[in-house]
């Protein structure tokens, strides 16, 4: 099953860790809190803090070590830095970078924003998870709300919590799966060791949400999301304007249940940067084509309308009525909107 979450303490708001004053609350899970670190000087932090039940938890205080040790040696721009670790009061903190811009999450909750700017963040954030399976490490737990956004719009990649180095040993407790049940890769949920294809699956949700707006899979329960990850295909994505559609197929093979077959990270990083570096086209042929048929239709109209005088009604005013037909017909096969009935022809 799913770690469980555990009844947070109460907040530990007004108190102080090292040099910093813990104020408002800035995020909560089953395990701890986020705080806002403000010193007397400097630039405020968050202050991450396991909570007391947490804390009595060998596997948990050593997930939230690991979590400050990895992070520590992982340098690199759209990773989270780590400011300082240690204990107060048998509590445990990690002191980080604050960060504004809220998370991944929120971005994809307004559906509003440009694809460009979607595409560049999942870009940076593949771009750090290479980084880190460069390093040896996997995340383990990659979802929208472990990726916090600057103000001007960068990613941070954040919460190790659940990272393992390559060549460690898994600190899965037996019959517990660790990670979140909507991200994970179907080699984690059949309890096979993960790796960096196991980041890649997750990102191939996240990517496949960002361009439909919905989830892969849908499911009342996480044993029900486990089940849909581990054996059934994913649903063809329907693509929102403005998604080139080349995505879908890289959505699909990060989503594929064989690690062998997915995407390689890097790989992922950089066609993520192609396509956020891509321009849509636009769609110019309607608009060229009612130009040419309006210079066609005005000069059809206006030659019997010359020739009237000389030839009578005999050829003047028929040709205009085929020339209205025309233009009608054409106006219709172009436009959905039916056209404005032109003036009836003038009656000699």
């Amino acid at each position: 099953m799913i770690a469980p979450a555990q009844k947070p303490t109460p907040r530990p708001t007004g108190a102080k860790v090292g040099k910093y004053m813990l104020k408002s609350m800035l995020g909560q899970g089953g395990y701890g809190e986020v705080h806002l670190g403000v010193p007397r000087t400097g630039p405020r932090v968050a202050v991450k803090i396991l909570n007391a039940v947490a804390s009595r938890d060998a596997d948990t205080v050593a997930r939230f070590k690991r979590e400050a040790d990895t992070a520590r040696r992982l340098e690199h721009p759209a990773i989270i830095r780590i400011l300082d670790v240690g204990s107060s009061r048998g509590r445990h903190y990690i002191m980080m970078e604050l960060v504004h811009g809220g998370s991944l999450r929120t971005l994809l909750k307004r559906g509003t924003a440009p694809p460009t700017k979607v595409l560049a963040v999942l870009a940076e954030v593949a771009g750090a998870l290479s980084y880190a399976h460069a390093q040896g490490v996997v995340h383990r737990d990659v979802k929208p709300e472990n990726v916090l956004l600057t103000r001007a719009g960068r990613a941070k990649v954040a919460d190790f919590g659940l990272a393992r180095a390559v060549d460690q040993s898994s600190l899965t407790t037996e019959g517990r799966i660790l990670g979140t049940a909507v991200y994970m890769s179907p080699e984690q949920v059949r309890g096979q060791r993960a790796t960096a294809a196991s980041d890649v699956y997750a990102m191939g949700v996240i990517l496949y949400e960002a361009i439909t707006g919905d989830r892969p899979f849908q499911a009342d329960s996480q044993l029900g999301y486990l089940y849909q990850h581990a054996e059934v295909p994913p649903p063809r994505p329907e693509l929102r304007a403005g998604y080139a559609a080349s995505l879908g197929p890289l959505a699909l093979a990060c989503l594929a249940k064989d690690p062998a077959e997915r995407p390689t990270m890097p790989d992922l990083a950089e066609r993520l940067a192609a396509a956020a570096e891509e321009r849509p086209r636009h769609r110019r042929w309607p608009w060229l084509a009612a130009a040419a048929i309006a210079a066609l239709c005005a000069i059809a109209i206006a030659v019997p309308s010359l020739l009237d005088p000389l030839c009578g009604d005999w050829f003047g005013a028929p040709a205009f009525q085929l020339a209205r037909r025309g233009a009608r017909a054409a106006h219709a096969a172009v436009f959905p909107a039916p056209p404005r009935p032109h003036a009836a022809p003038r009656q000699r």
